[in-house]
């Protein structure tokens, strides 16, 4: 005969088993939770809260909740910056890199933002190169992120002309050209570089207030830059004109009638000669109609002398003759008039002598 025996199970060590199973996974978990970050520190209320320094409560350094428990990271906040001032003098068109330190030297941020109160003066970049734009005086600021602050003030010295030089330019100049004059002040960093210009003659010379000259008329002047604080530079110039030597008159032709328009042109020479104006004058001014284009109409009948002159004095002439309004038809039509009446007495001559012949003799 087979028995069969039943063990009874010990509850006991079931139980503990499952307990450790379950520690087991709340170490694992605790350790692999995700460490959650913000603002503040628990104080014995359970809140998180710092004091700023007019005592109110603010969110204070962050710390961490984890599986591992709660770690803290301190935020060190910058209690003062300094800045070291640029030794010696700082110029017009000087650069210089200023420096600063932070204190605590452990504080979490040392950055700081850069300011000019006149950046006409001084202007500084976002690295803190310090760069002088003028003569004068600005207050430089480097802040925290907190606020704390530096300043100190620079001053860009005025810097005064020694001497002004002109640079090249041509010391004889036709009537009527413009020539714009350049110079150099030294030295070269020199504050005020503005110039006053003049000349001792502005009928022959005359100069604009940024150094351009215009030839007014023959002669010699002298063109003056003085500097801010009264450095002179001086030149002399003379002006000069090409004379017109020779001037011609071109009319289409020397025969015309009355009312009729003539036009004509003028041509001066040498090409580039100074002044090319002329006048132009009439043996018999109330014979002619002048217009505004230059041309004129011819009113009276018989010669006319048409004369031009430079304003050098040198003149040229041509004559024309004017005839009738008849003239005129006559000299269009006369030829064919004539023919045709030469024509008339030719047929009449015919025809007389053809009748003639029609006759009977009489013996």
């Amino acid at each position: 005969m087979i028995k069969y025996f039943y063990l009874r199970p010990n509850y006991g060590d079931v139980f503990m088993k499952y307990i450790y199973m379950l520690l087991a996974v709340f170490i694992i978990l605790s350790n692999c939770y995700p460490v959650i970050a913000h603002p503040g520190r628990t104080d014995a209320q359970g809140g998180h809260w710092r004091l700023d320094s007019s005592g109110r409560r603010i969110p204070g350094s962050y710390h961490f909740h984890g599986g591992g428990g709660t770690t803290a990271i301190r935020t060190v906040q910058p209690s003062s910056v300094r800045i070291t001032r640029p030794s010696g003098n700082v110029n017009v068109g000087d650069s210089v890199r200023l420096n600063h330190s932070v204190s605590p030297s452990n504080a979490t941020n040392t950055n700081v933002t850069w300011s000019s109160s006149n950046i006409n003066v001084a202007s500084v970049s976002r690295d803190g190169t310090l760069t002088a734009n003028g003569a004068g005086t600005a207050t430089i600021t480097a802040r925290t992120s907190n606020g704390r602050a530096d300043s100190f003030v620079v001053t860009v010295p005025e810097i005064y002309a020694t001497s002004i030089d002109f640079e090249e330019h041509p010391t004889r100049i036709e009537a009527g050209e413009r020539v714009q004059l350049f110079y150099i002040i030294y030295p070269e960093n020199t504050t005020n570089k503005t110039v006053q210009w003049e000349s001792s003659d502005s009928s022959i010379l005359f100069v604009s207030g940024s150094g351009e000259i215009r030839a007014m008329s023959v002669g010699v002047a002298t063109i003056t830059a003085s500097t801010a604080n009264g450095i002179e530079a001086s030149s002399d110039i003379e002006v000069y004109e090409i004379v017109v030597d020779r001037i011609v008159l071109e009319i289409e032709d020397i025969k015309y009638y009355i009312d009729d328009i003539v036009n004509y042109s003028v041509t001066i020479y040498p090409n580039n000669a100074t002044h090319k104006d002329y006048v132009i004058t009439f043996s018999n001014p109330e014979a002619v109609e002048l217009h505004r284009d230059g041309s004129f109409t011819l009113l009276q009948r018989g010669e006319l002398t048409i004369t031009v002159t430079a304003r050098s004095g040198v003149e040229y002439y041509r004559n024309i003759v004017v005839n009738s309004r008849f003239s005129r038809w006559f000299d269009m039509y006369g030829l064919y008039a004539g023919i045709a009446i030469g024509g008339v007495c030719l047929v009449t001559v015919l025809l007389y002598f053809l009748k003639r012949l029609k006759k009977p003799n009489n013996l």
